[in-house]
């Protein structure tokens, strides 16, 4: 058989990757990318995901991603026309179909690559799609390739061997879009390969009467997916999980916005001043409106010098809910600090506890440990963002770190931390976490280190997500539940170290928030936290449990600077 140079057709779903995959294993050379996506309309707008009956475009403005993680030139065309032309069958003589979109797309690759002679496609029960693709690959002289066609009805002829057969090889591919009746928001984020979704996929599609006619696999639009990573030659990095998080949450584009903003000055003090005033001019309001700020230190010893006078700015009940954090190498060269201010509309709730007792740490300065904002959406009804305050592992009755800088002291810190979140967001009425970030300190830590603490913030956050859902959930009855991540205390006074998992629990995998909801975590080091702390959460929630999951407005500022420093974990979220 004579080899092929071919051009794969993606749309960032499973099943056009591991399409590309099969063209490797039969001697074919996979020389570009190309896709379809939305049109773009006035004002750079541009539709997220169509109704189309032929490409999937939710997650497109991942895409570009695929170049770097494949190695590979990618192209792209508009989509121009809709489904114009319904039967099964297709001829060529169809204007206006959103079909012909792939003719111009495929004559740009020829035109780079006049050797590409062959068209992949991910066609595995449609003939709908299939008999389109043909029809155009015919018409420019391809040879299409659909080697997953028929694919549930092959030896062994199991509905769920495609999926199966992508976990052998490393494929992780991520359900990012929920249309069927039987399954719902839980299933977001999850990898559509591991076992355990498998599972739920085959429970639900057999309660809705469809699990033999590829609902399994999203034949019927039932989920789309993204694919983010998979096995070498063809995947040589995985997908950036921030670019995948920026396209997953946009928050209301009325939060007014003030990021790393740097100050005039030889002392952190001054800085800080020249900072605030040139917020403060820029504001229509006063600064005690404002609902969350950063501040990013060049030296932790700066701190008690910068709070001094940042405090005095805020004079009424209820700051701003803040995070501060020093890392050096993420700011210019002459500043000592930055600071970033979010303002939110609408009505604004704060909790600002002074207070020592067994349920959180008290306010230590000029901060809330929470912001709630009440805000209007376009059809009227109101949306409650909880925007939470860094928590670091402090004992809440004596407010001091709880044990030595050593392996089973930061496992102690890592779920003492995110006890205090989820303490704070339970008063607040969090029903749905979207965003998270664990900082750990660097330095003077061997990387070897910060990455097993990378995969334990993540093994916690994947446990404390888990427990959160088990009551809402299909969870299998035989699996742990012994791992609690809140109620270390009981909310007692008595030690508490006797009580407390030395190691995270057997069972729990960092991808066992599939029992639920996974918000998407990022780990990032940074040279030194408050007390030094050798860990520091921050969260984000809402009181909708349906909201969007991804980086909100008021963190992507900072995880802009911070990229560089974004830990990869055991498992992706």
């Amino acid at each position: 058989m004579p080899r092929l140079n071919v051009v794969a057709l993606i749309s960032g779903g499973k099943d056009s990757f591991f399409s590309i995959l099969h063209c490797q294993a039969n001697g074919h050379k996979v020389v570009a990318l190309a896709n379809l996506h939305p049109p773009v309309h006035d004002q750079n707008e541009q539709t997220e995901d169509l109704e189309s009956f032929m490409y999937q475009t939710i997650g497109h403005k991942v895409i570009p991603c695929y170049e770097h993680a494949l190695g590979l030139p990618l192209y792209r065309q508009e989509i121009d026309g809709g489904a114009k032309y319904k039967s099964k069958d297709y001829a060529a003589d169809y204007s206006q179909d959103e079909t012909e979109s792939l003719v111009p797309l495929l004559q740009k690759v020829i035109a780079a690559h006049p050797e590409v002679n062959g068209v992949s496609t991910g066609a595995i029960l449609s003939d709908y799609q299939r008999t389109r693709v043909e029809s155009v690959a015919l018409r420019l002289r391809l040879t299409p390739l659909s080697y997953l066609w028929q694919w549930p009805f092959l030896p062994p002829g199991s509905q769920s061997s495609l999926l199966e057969d992508m976990a052998a090889v490393g494929q992780d591919a991520r359900i990012i879009k929920v249309a069927s009746g039987g399954l719902d928001e839980t299933f977001l984020w999850q990898n559509v390969a591991d076992p355990r979704t498998i599972a739920r996929l085959k429970k639900a599609s057999q309660r809705f009467g469809s699990a033999d006619d590829g609902a399994v696999l999203g034949e019927g639009g039932e989920y789309e997916t993204l694919a983010i990573a998979g096995p070498p030659p063809l995947w040589k990095a995985s997908v950036n999980t921030g670019n995948i998080l920026e396209q997953c949450h946009d928050e209301d584009s009325s939060v007014k916005l003030f990021e790393n903003i740097t100050g005039a000055g030889a002392t952190p003090e001054e800085q800080t001043r020249s900072i605030m005033e040139r917020i403060r001019a820029e504001l229509p309001g006063d600064m005690s409106e404002t609902t969350y700020s950063i501040i990013v230190l060049r030296n932790m010893s700066d701190f008690a010098a910068v709070n001094a006078v940042y405090g005095g700015y805020f004079t009424r009940p209820n700051p701003p809910a803040r995070l501060t954090i020093a890392c050096a190498d993420v700011l210019p060269a002459e500043a000592l600090l930055s600071i970033s201010i979010a303002v939110a509309p609408g009505r604004r709730q704060g909790l600002h506890v002074q207070s020592r007792s067994y349920w959180a740490p008290a306010n230590i300065g000029p901060y809330s440990q929470a912001i709630k904002q009440t805000m209007q959406d376009g059809d009227g009804a109101s949306r409650e963002s909880v925007y939470i305050a860094g928590q670091i592992p402090l004992v809440p009755a004596s407010m001091v770190l709880p044990l030595e800088h050593d392996t089973d002291s930061f496992i102690l810190q890592s779920v003492l931390a995110l006890q205090h979140l989820d303490r704070i967001g339970r008063v607040m009425h969090v029903k749905r976490w979207t965003f998270g970030i664990a900082f750990l300190a660097s330095e003077g830590i061997s990387h070897n280190i910060l990455s097993n603490r990378a995969d334990t913030a993540q093994r916690a956050w994947a446990g404390y997500q888990r427990k959160l859902n088990t009551s809402t959930t299909d969870v299998d009855e035989s699996e742990d539940e012994s791992f609690d991540v809140w109620h270390l205390t009981h909310g007692s006074g008595k030690p508490w170290q006797s009580r407390m998992h030395t190691n995270p629990p057997e069972g729990i995998r960092a991808d066992q928030g599939s029992a639920g909801v996974m918000p998407p975590l990022l780990v990032i080091t940074a040279d030194c936290l408050p007390l030094n702390s050798d860990i520091e959460w921050i969260g984000f929630g809402s009181s909708h449990a349906t909201d969007d999951m991804g980086v909100p407005s008021h963190l992507r500022g900072l995880v802009k600077i911070f990229r560089h420093r974004v830990l990869p974990t055991s498992t992706n979220t």
